[in-house]
């Protein structure tokens, strides 16, 4: 899995150990191995940045650029794997 803070490859068991010892790791969300950076899709406004967020509001993918900008900073943001995983089992 990939945690989405850290922007680091771990097994489950790693994520676990590592991500619950320290109090500033343990609100860190990750992504399944299927969805870690290479196949996120980059964002076409900020070059470098993928589309990692959900904006509830307008129902699209934003990068974190796009979360804190005009357009959707009062919007309610999810990680994308959260605001995808009820679509993975249909």
């Amino acid at each position: 899995m990939l945690c989405e803070q850290c922007l680091t490859k771990l097994c489950c068991d790693c994520f676990k150990i590592t991500h619950a010892t320290a109090n500033y790791l343990r609100k860190h969300t990750h992504l399944p191995i299927t969805m870690t950076m290479s196949n996120l899709d980059p964002c076409p406004l900020h070059p470098g940045e993928l589309k990692r967020h959900y904006c509830m509001e307008d129902d699209q993918l934003i990068c974190l650029r796009c979360s804190l900008g005009p357009l959707h900073s009062e919007h309610t943001m999810m990680p994308i794997a959260p605001a995808v995983s009820p679509l993975v089992s249909l």
